[in-house]
């Protein structure tokens, strides 16, 4: 990692039950704007930066957050570390049971901006227990959002699959990232994102 992107303070292996270091769960950035506020970006799997090294994405989220927050933490639909999705494997019942509940846990905080960016993960790997286990997860992470009742800031860089996910932010053609809710869909039977417009807080508070 270079010089300017030592701003990495937490690389959080989380060993216990059945993760092994194969396996990371967050990458907490910390910049230099400690009175603005704090993001937490969910994507599908990570890469290999850590506080000692970088890589594309990661260096790719620091430009892209440095300026407007205090601090960016990354976290994953699948701890587990690889460059190819093709190459992910399940995760154990007690390491996926884990992982449900830190990813719902992390990014249901409302002290955070939440940003969901994790692409058409079913798309982007083969393994059928792997798809599975990630939309489960997903879909659970959408359920707690849209019930919640907290004050979650919610945001995506677009949509793509009739809403089901929002775009990875470095592929984005959107300049800045929109405020999103979660609905349901009725056809499909599942959760899904929606445009946020502002009188939908007017209407709710109602």
């Amino acid at each position: 990692m270079s010089s300017k992107d030592k701003r990495v303070t937490l690389y959080d292996y989380n060993e216990i039950n059945e993760v092994d270091i194969e396996s990371r769960y967050n990458l907490y950035i910390k910049f230099n704007n400690a009175e603005k506020n704090k993001v937490r970006l969910l994507m599908m799997n990570p890469s290999y930066a850590d506080k000692n090294v970088s890589d594309q994405t990661t260096s790719a989220a620091i430009n892209e957050f440095q300026k407007n927050y205090g601090s960016l933490e990354t976290i994953n639909l699948s701890p587990k570390i690889t460059t190819d999705p093709d190459r992910l494997e399940p995760l154990s019942y007690l390491e996926n049971l884990y992982n449900k509940y830190y990813v719902i846990d992390k990014m249901t905080d409302e002290n955070y901006d939440i940003v969901l960016a994790t692409g058409d993960f079913r798309q982007n790997t083969k393994n059928k227990l792997v798809k599975d286990q990630m939309y489960d997860t997903y879909q659970e992470l959408l359920k707690n959002l849209k019930y919640n009742k907290l004050n979650i800031r919610l945001y995506a860089y677009g949509m793509i699959k009739e809403n089901r996910y929002g775009i990875h932010f470095s592929k984005a053609k959107m300049k800045d990232k929109t405020r999103v809710i979660v609905g349901w869909s009725k056809d499909n039977k599942e959760y899904i994102l929606k445009p946020y417009f502002p009188y939908q807080e007017i209407v709710t508070s109602l």
